[in-house]
């Protein structure tokens, strides 16, 4: 699974998008490798905050793209 969680009037997220989602071969792989998953961080704060507080634990830093593994689980 690849999360992909965003803000809908945030720059970065949209180029995330563009470069991710809307490139033919980029998402042909994603989809044959993946199961994708994009969150509106407004509409599920809830969501967002379960893996924007894992990032900050691992990372120090800001993020919003995850490879979960099953439920009750962050991160692989």
């Amino acid at each position: 699974m690849l999360l992909s969680v965003g803000y809908s009037t945030c720059h970065w997220c949209h180029v995330m998008a563009k470069e991710s989602f809307d490139e033919a071969e980029i998402a042909e792989y994603l989809n044959e490798h993946y199961i994708t998953i994009k969150v509106d961080r407004e509409q599920r704060p809830d969501i967002d905050d379960r893996y924007m507080s894992a990032v900050r634990m691992m990372s120090g830093e800001g993020g919003a793209t995850s490879f979960p593994c099953h439920p009750g689980c962050s991160f692989c």
